[in-house]
């Protein structure tokens, strides 16, 4: 079972949070600073909704990508 998108984003944005402020608490932050986290984190779980939708199947099983071709 997968969790919800807002979720995701929160663990995302929290595991952001700890590696960067490590002494500090999330809990106790403020709504702005997280926030920021959060926005952060949507787009990195937007990142890898692209990386995987590149993904071809052979790379499926192998692990190796298809990256499209940057104009």
């Amino acid at each position: 079972m997968g969790q919800s998108m807002d979720s995701q984003v929160e663990a995302v944005a929290r595991a952001f949070y700890a590696v960067e402020r490590e002494e500090q608490s999330w809990d106790y932050e403020f709504d702005v600073v997280k926030d920021t986290y959060r926005g952060l984190a949507l787009e990195a779980l937007q990142l890898l909704d692209q990386h995987q939708t590149y993904r071809t199947p052979e790379a499926n099983t192998s692990g190796v990508t298809d990256w499209p071709a940057v104009a």
